[in-house]
């Protein structure tokens, strides 16, 4: 009776596990189709063409460093990043092209301004609206007078321009006079404090 139980039980969890390695199995296939999986209309060089049209950028001009065929809850389409200079700027254009008709779903752009120290000429273009960020300085500001401080009063370990869920922000950490110190995420087009850290020694 014993061996039979136990033959019982071999066999409930030998079936078991075949049945996790079938849906483990059928959920990887489904999360992880290669672009080769993905049917799609359009090529990848006439995406980029697309692309190219739409930015107004010559083929010898651009560097593509990124050019991904998605399928997901939005379509299928191609994502592509062009990287270019135009007037001593560093140009980065992101285009989404959709994989069956060829059409221009959306253009990104952002200009950043060589020549100009910590990010203070950056400015993001997407679609017709133009922001301009605020820069190093002004994101100091914002962070010490969220703690009450003056910018001459306190130092700073790093002030970095970051992009968080496709948000630009300067990641801040700032030390004031009684050794506290604090971590700040402030927007870098409206200046706004979006996440502090840090307590105050006193």
């Amino acid at each position: 009776m014993k061996q039979y139980r136990r033959i019982c039980m071999i066999s409930l969890t030998a079936l078991m596990m075949v049945l996790v390695m079938a849906i483990l199995s059928s959920c990887v296939e489904e999360a992880g189709k290669s672009a080769d999986a993905i049917e799609a209309e359009v090529s990848v060089e006439q995406a980029k063409e697309a692309a190219l049209s739409a930015c107004g950028v010559k083929p010898s001009k651009a560097t593509i460093s990124k050019r991904s065929l998605i399928s997901d809850s939005d379509g299928t389409y191609y994502d592509i990043v062009i990287q270019t200079r135009k007037g001593g700027n560093k140009v980065l254009y992101n285009c989404r092209i959709d994989a069956e008709t060829g059409e221009v779903i959306s253009t990104e752009k952002l200009v950043q301004q060589l020549t100009t120290k910590h990010e203070e000429g950056v400015k993001y273009e997407k679609g017709e609206t133009v922001y301009n960020y605020i820069g190093v300085d002004r994101a100091k500001k914002a962070a010490c007078d969220d703690i009450g401080i003056s910018v001459d009063s306190a130092s700073f370990d790093y002030v970095k321009l970051q992009y968080k869920d496709d948000r630009a922000i300067y990641n801040i950490e700032v030390n004031d006079r009684q050794g506290a110190n604090y971590r700040f995420d402030v927007d870098a087009i409206d200046g706004k404090v979006l996440e502090r850290s840090g307590e105050s020694n006193g």
